[in-house]
């Protein structure tokens, strides 16, 4: 009898012992930027046109987690999604910037970034 118990009581810390709480993954950490459509860096431009293409970029900047990796994103209160399937560089173009503060945030973070564009009217921009 006692060695039933001492099995059942063995068995039972066993179980106990390998049931492991499941601890959740860390949030993985972005980047987010405005960039020209081909990807390039804005450079920090005083003025920026509205007629040039814009994109924005994401960069996971770490993770443990494993890929693929979802993100969603708001560009000017529009939600977005992106599945980052490698550790690289998201580049998705946009459409809806307009004059005036354009922003882009990824959801539930404090990770955004702000773009001004600014109509030229009746100036001629020269490069």
């Amino acid at each position: 009898m006692k060695k039933k118990v001492f099995i059942s009581v063995a068995f039972g810390i066993l179980v106990v012992a390998s049931c492991k709480k499941d601890d959740p993954s860390p949030k993985p950490e972005f980047d987010i930027d405005f960039v020209l459509s081909d990807g390039s860096s804005i450079n920090n431009q005083i003025c920026y046109d509205l007629s040039r293409d814009y994109a924005i970029s994401i960069t996971l900047t770490s993770t443990k987690n494993a890929f693929p990796i979802s993100v969603d994103y708001t560009v000017n209160g529009l939600l977005f999604h992106a599945e980052l399937r490698e550790a690289s560089t998201y580049v998705n173009r946009v459409s809806n910037l307009f004059e005036g503060e354009n922003k882009v945030q990824i959801v539930d973070s404090d990770v955004l970034d702000i773009l001004e564009l600014v109509v030229l009217n009746d100036f001629e921009h020269i490069e």
